[in-house]
């Protein structure tokens, strides 16, 4: 019994000495190519009223509250309310052919950075990535939660483009 209590000691130690020098910052990316051009792009990223038809954080919460303040361009903003807590993204710069970044802060979080870069194709196809950055300074915990944050986020971010994607290809003009 006393082997079991030490290792499991041991082993509590090591996780706690390895989460104080996890690295405490993020950056997710994800990208994908469309068939379609930057301007039908931007019409769905760069317009708040869109977002709940392709983000994949809105689709299905049924019990959060959202308003918008302004729908396009920069200072564009949208909150949120639910069980999980509030928070709001604003767009901080917008262009309609190379992207839009924007701030977004979750309730009781530092404030992370967001954008959307776009590059044009030839024949009507175009790229575009999306990146999240912050930081979680959290002790300990911090580093464990940037760690699943790239592993949950990242395929959240897949799938909204994917869903940007069934909406600009599968569109009329």
């Amino acid at each position: 019994m006393k082997k079991v209590f030490l290792s499991f000691a041991a082993l509590f130690f090591i996780l706690i000495v390895a989460g104080l020098f996890l690295p405490k910052n993020y950056t997710l990316t994800s990208e994908r190519s469309f068939k379609a051009p930057i301007s039908k792009i931007h019409k769905v990223i760069g317009d708040l009223r869109t977002w709940s038809n392709w983000n994949p954080w809105m689709k299905d919460e049924t019990k959060v509250q959202f308003s918008v303040d302004s729908f396009e361009g920069v200072g564009a903003t949208q909150k949120w309310k639910g069980p999980d807590g509030e928070g709001y993204v604003i767009f901080s710069h917008v262009d309609p052919k190379a992207g839009v970044a924007y701030d977004i802060q979750f309730e009781n979080l530092p404030k992370a950075t967001g954008r959307f870069d776009y590059l044009e194709g030839g024949d009507n196809q175009s790229k575009v990535t999306w990146l999240l950055s912050g930081t979680i300074p959290f002790p300990i915990i911090g580093g464990y939660i940037c760690l699943l944050m790239k592993f949950n986020l990242s395929k959240s971010m897949d799938e909204g483009l994917g869903n940007i994607a069934e909406l600009v290809e599968n569109s009329s003009p």
